[in-house]
């Protein structure tokens, strides 16, 4: 099986970003308006006590339901 020797996109935008700043960081990079305050911490809310996959999935499903994304 082929396995690949670069990072993902996400691998790299990501970085060695803690779980409490991956939100924000890929709020910045989906949205053209930055995130408002209360969306950021509800997004943040929603990932909160998940493994590490599921609150990645979590927080992009999160991101791409915003108004802010879906008006873009």
């Amino acid at each position: 099986m082929w396995a690949p020797t670069c990072p993902s996109p996400l691998q790299q935008l990501l970085g060695t970003a803690a779980a409490a700043q991956q939100a924000e960081k890929l709020s910045a990079f989906l949205l053209q308006v930055p995130i408002r305050p209360e969306n950021l911490r509800l997004v943040q809310q929603a990932t909160q006590q998940k493994e590490p996959a599921e609150a990645l999935r979590t927080t992009l499903v999160s991101l791409l339901s915003l108004p802010e994304y879906q008006l873009a």
